[in-house]
């Protein structure tokens, strides 16, 4: 049923993006829409087709994304993933992902338009004798890719650091063969600017944990703007296993405050229940939105926990992407989540020793880890 529901969606958007003028691909997937126009242009059902037939011939080179064991929060996670699968359009191998650390991610997720579950080619994880597993791959590596490429059939990307679009826009070999097939071109080869089309082609939410998400009501029946704080406190009560961020102690009453300061619904991630509490005092229940669910960290506690909080720390991931407003914190999550609006950098801020407001990349980026 599911792979017949996937096919139907395929069809339709094929039609859609034929067709380009078609409001309905703009209303129902605006995301794929801003992509197939200038200044990207992207050949996006290219990319659709070329993605599934390899993954139904069932009998070619795979590249896996596989996480069955501690390999980072939900932004360093997707970030891994869409890397891969851009690596894996680079080679021209077939896409597929195996998380199974804290417990399958197919309990949660589904593919969306581009296929990807290990469910249908289990097979490869009995082949031992043409397979590598790649640890470390840095932007000087394109001749040991290469040498992978042509010895290894099934190819596992486990690397912590991801230097695949870095490589892939280095080496014309890599990235000439992406523009011929999909209208790739060379300045859009950076993970900022491809990450929300390649996430929306892969990942669907499960059917239940979609209705689930779509009882949150994010859209406002007033237009009110939605205001939106990700606090990551890091090491606290609540998530212990976490690291330390010495610069936050005042993050949590400054960001709230500078919501309470503007008219709108608010909805606050956070990887503290004393945020939350604090949260609820601060704002009444007309104004405030909240996902319930486990607070862990999804990579670190080593038990039931992670795989309870891995579905709320998904809800919270997709509701970024609603916001009007956002002030984040320097992580990967809040950056990645907010980079999926139509418009990312529209009311952005970031708290770093108080709230700056981000209006591109490069302001993002003077900011750094170690200061924030």
């Amino acid at each position: 049923m599911e792979i017949n529901s996937q096919h139907n969606d395929i069809k339709i958007i094929q039609n859609e993006i034929e067709e380009k003028k078609n409001n309905d691909l703009k209303k129902r997937h605006p995301i794929i829409w801003k992509y197939i126009q200038n200044p990207y242009d992207i050949n996006v059902w290219n990319i659709i087709n070329e993605a599934n037939r390899k993954y139904e011939q069932n009998k070619t080179k795979y590249l896996v994304y596989s996480c069955r064991f501690m390999c980072g929060g939900w932004g360093d996670r997707t970030r891994k993933i869409v890397a891969a699968f851009f690596l894996s359009l680079a080679l021209n191998r077939t896409f597929i992902l195996d998380m199974t650390w804290p417990c399958s991610i197919e309990k949660f997720l589904t593919s969306n338009f581009i296929s990807w579950s290990i469910s249908s080619h289990i097979h490869i994880r009995n082949i031992s004798s043409s397979s590598f597993n790649i640890s470390s791959l840095t932007l000087k590596d394109y001749s040991l890719l290469k040498s992978y490429h042509e010895k290894y059939s099934i190819i596992y990307i486990q690397t912590k650091d991801i230097a695949y679009f870095d490589l892939i826009s280095r080496y014309s070999q890599l990235y000439q063969p992406l523009l011929n097939r999909f209208r790739l071109k060379h300045e859009h080869m950076n993970i900022i600017t491809l990450y929300p089309l390649f996430y929306e082609l892969l990942i669907k939410l499960k059917p239940y944990l979609q209705e689930k998400f779509n009882r949150i009501n994010l859209n406002s029946i007033d237009s009110s703007p939605l205001l939106c704080g990700h606090l990551r406190i890091g090491r606290n009560p609540s998530n212990p296993k976490d690291v330390v961020f010495p610069h936050r102690e005042q993050m949590n009453i400054t960001i709230l405050k500078f919501l309470l300061s503007r008219p709108g619904r608010v909805f606050i991630t956070t990887d503290s229940v004393e945020v939350q509490q604090l949260a609820r005092k601060l704002f009444p229940v007309s104004r405030l939105i909240e996902i319930n669910g486990t607070i862990a960290h999804i990579d670190r506690d080593w038990n039931y926990l992670a795989c309870e909080s891995l579905e709320k720390t998904i809800l919270d991931f997709h509701a970024l992407s609603f916001c009007n407003l956002a002030v984040i914190s320097k992580s990967s999550f809040g950056h990645l989540a907010i980079m999926r609006r139509i418009n990312p950098y529209e009311e952005l801020y970031l708290y770093c020793n108080g709230i700056k407001r981000i209006r591109n990349q490069d302001d993002y980026n003077q900011y750094k880890y170690s200061t924030c």
